[in-house]
């Protein structure tokens, strides 16, 4: 069940290059514009580019102390994929994420295998009844403080796939009926686990969804989804000895960690919209539910070992979500100052499984703003906050603040020049054991390349 991110790589290089070969003309009736004109032939459109940037940070292993800056060189191509016909829809995405230290005791956090590959397809979609495949592998990493390891990232591995049968009965309805299949994989450094081995942990998950959209206006609809999700992870007690080092003999979680299967269900519906010319709404209230399996962890083949960790009233993992963390919202509200001038004020309430502990609730209010000054000048921003509260054997609760403002200059069709700041902030409220408060600045400069 586990997944390689050295398999992700070569996948998502293999996609990055086969729209090398289609720029080169490797495919019949191909047609060949210049750079920016983007790459035809028949119904299919290829945009294939790179951004080429340098990026400075002010704490690249997200520590509380020893504080350590770096400058990193950013190669970043992607590829996006556009075919539109009567009886096919198809639009994939490919992208490949490198990032190299010019420090070189900072080779640790060295990115060779972030990336993702993406498509939907969609079948028959002005039919009665069509067939929608949905396709999602990502490939991303979080720096960690184990500087001295061969590689300093938790890196996650995600693979979402998901297929329905859509139902069409009109041009102002639309529903459909299907199921997911996911895979979670996570690997940390090898120095950080008692084994030296860097599979954490991996997950899988599986289940039916349903949805359904009225569009009563033009541009609004009635939206309503439901969804049921089974997990079961491939270790449900990890072994932490090594992290407990650093925490003593007073730790709460001794050697192991327990992390049980259960299940997750969601169902919401609402508003989503542009209701005047300058005024998009939207509105998605909900119940979300899950339950925790807190046998799968004494049935774990290392239940032995860990011996009263795996007793749930001991460890505290006999813990699911109650009262109103089951609520889940999505609110948003965009005003238009005008065509190229936009302020969006949002707001986002869910659950979310963990792993490593049961799950968490996360509340996160955004503010964005965007405007184009002229034809070529655009400036972007975002603020927000976000809390996050973690439930199981480990229990936490965290405050964070994201910060993004961004200028971008068009110079022609295919070339842009662009430059950002960024300020991020995780501290942890009131916790004992596992606290995390550190500050993260950065400034980023970049071309991107346009085929």
């Amino acid at each position: 069940m586990n997944i390689r991110q050295d398999t992700l790589a070569r996948s998502v290089v293999a996609a990055l290059g086969a729209g090398v070969c289609l720029v080169a003309g490797g495919i019949p009736g191909a047609a060949l514009a210049g750079p920016g004109d983007h790459i035809r032939f028949g119904q299919t459109e290829v945009v294939p580019q790179i951004l080429l940037g340098t990026q400075y940070r002010s704490n690249v292993l997200l520590a509380e102390k020893d504080v350590q800056g770096g400058l990193s060189l950013i190669v970043h191509p992607s590829a996006a994929l556009k075919l539109d016909g009567p009886k096919m829809k198809l639009q994939a995405a490919g992208a490949y994420d490198l990032r190299k230290y010019f420090d070189p005791d900072l080779t640790s956090l060295d990115r060779f295998r972030d990336g993702s590959l993406k498509g939907d397809l969609r079948l028959l979609p002005d039919s009665l009844l069509g067939f929608d495949v949905k396709e999602s592998l990502v490939g991303s990493s979080r720096e960690s403080e184990s500087w001295n390891s061969d590689s300093a990232l938790i890196q996650h591995t995600k693979n979402d796939l998901g297929a329905r049968l859509a139902i069409h009965p009109g041009e102002a309805l639309e529903g459909g009926l299907g199921g997911r299949f996911l895979i979670d994989d996570y690997n940390v450094p090898a120095e950080a686990n008692v084994l030296l081995n860097p599979n954490y942990n991996s997950r899988l998950g599986y289940g039916p969804e349903a949805s359904f959209k009225w569009r009563f206006f033009p541009r609004t609809a009635v939206v309503f989804d439901t969804s049921m999700e089974w997990f079961r992870w491939n270790h449900n007690l990890v072994n932490i000895m090594s992290d407990m080092e650093s925490l003593g003999a007073d730790s709460p979680w001794g050697d192991y960690l327990a992390i049980p299967d259960g299940w997750l269900f969601s169902v919401k519906g609402g508003l989503r919209g542009r209701f005047t010319e300058r005024i998009t709404l939207g509105l998605v209230a909900g119940y979300n539910d899950a339950d925790y399996d807190e046998a799968s962890v004494q049935e774990d083949p290392g239940a032995a070992a860990a011996g009263v960790e795996a007793d749930p009233a001991v460890a505290g993992f006999d813990v699911d979500p109650s009262g109103a963390q089951k609520l889940t919202v999505s609110a948003l509200f965009q005003y238009d100052l005008s065509e190229t001038h936009k302020v969006v004020l949002g707001y986002d309430r869910a659950i979310a499984d963990s792993y490593f502990t049961n799950y968490f609730v996360y509340d996160y209010v955004f503010l964005r703003y965007n405007v184009l000054l002229g034809a070529r000048v655009g400036v972007g921003g975002e603020a927000g906050y976000r809390f996050e509260n973690f439930f199981g054997e480990v229990t936490r609760a965290d405050n964070v603040v994201r910060t993004r403002l961004g200028l971008n200059y068009s110079a022609n069709r295919w070339l842009q020049a662009n430059g950002s700041f960024q300020w991020d902030r995780r501290a942890t409220v009131e916790q004992q054991y596992n606290t995390v408060d550190y500050d993260d600045f950065g400034v980023s400069l970049g071309v991107t390349f346009v085929y």
